[in-house]
C-alpha cells in the first residue's frame, strides 16, 4: 500500500510538472500570436525615410493581401523639428483598408494625413504639416481630383508653411496613379497655398 501512495505522489508531481510546462508553452505561443496580430494593426510603422519629395525617392503605395483583408500601404509626410531648412520631411508608411472605390481610398488616405503623427512619432519630434481641417467633400472627374477642406485647413504661417501643407497633400495624392491633377479648395474657394 505504501508503494502505491509513493507511486501516486510521483505521478502527481510529474503531472503537475507537465501541466506547468504546458501552461508555459501555451502562454508563450499566445504572446507571439498576439504580437503578430497587434503588429498588423491599422498603422504600420517602419523605419522613417527623410527626404524632400516622395517622387525623388520613388515611394509608392502598395496593395497588400493579408488573406482575411486587403490594405493599401502608402506614405505620409511629417515635418521634423530642428530641421535646418524646414524643407526636410520624414515619411512614414500607413495602412488603410482597400475599398472598391478609388475616391474612398484617396479620402481615407488624406484623412490619415489630417490625423497627424502617432504619439510615438511625436516623441521623435515630428509634427503635422497640416494644421487641421476636415474634408468637406471630394470630387474626381477626368483624372482631376478636387479636395474641399474646412476653413481651419489653411496654415497660419508664411510661405514655407503653405508650401509644406500643399506638398504634404500632393505627396499622398500622387501615390494614387489615376490622379493627374489636384485642386485644393477651402470652403469651396481656391486655396492660395503657393508660396
Amino acid at each position: 500500500m505504501l508503494s502505491n501512495v509513493a507511486l501516486d505522489k510521483t505521478r502527481l508531481n510529474t503531472l503537475g510538472y507537465l501541466m506547468k510546462r504546458t501552461f508555459l508553452m501555451i502562454s508563450i505561443a499566445l504572446f507571439f500570436v498576439a504580437g503578430y496580430y497587434l503588429g498588423r494593426k491599422r498603422y504600420t510603422q517602419i523605419t522613417p525615410v527623410i527626404a524632400q519629395r516622395t517622387s525623388a525617392l520613388g515611394l509608392k503605395r502598395n496593395i497588400v493581401d493579408y488573406g482575411t483583408k486587403r490594405v493599401i500601404q502608402f506614405w505620409i509626410a511629417f515635418g521634423l523639428e530642428g530641421s535646418k531648412t524646414g524643407e526636410d520631411m520624414v515619411y512614414f508608411q500607413r495602412e488603410i483598408p482597400l475599398e472598391n472605390d478609388e475616391v474612398t481610398n484617396i479620402k481615407n488616405a488624406v484623412q490619415m494625413l489630417l490625423e497627424g503623427p502617432l504619439p510615438a512619432e511625436k516623441q521623435l519630434r515630428l509634427y503635422s504639416l497640416v494644421p487641421g481641417g476636415k474634408i468637406k467633400n471630394i470630387a474626381f472627374r477626368d483624372k482631376k481630383l478636387t479636395l474641399n477642406f474646412s476653413k481651419d485647413f489653411s496654415p497660419g504661417g508664411g510661405s514655407l508653411a503653405m508650401w509644406q501643407l500643399r506638398t504634404a497633400v500632393e505627396e499622398v495624392v500622387r501615390q494614387f496613379p489615376d490622379v493627374r491633377t489636384l485642386e485644393i479648395l477651402v470652403e469651396g474657394r481656391s486655396a492660395a497655398l503657393e508660396p
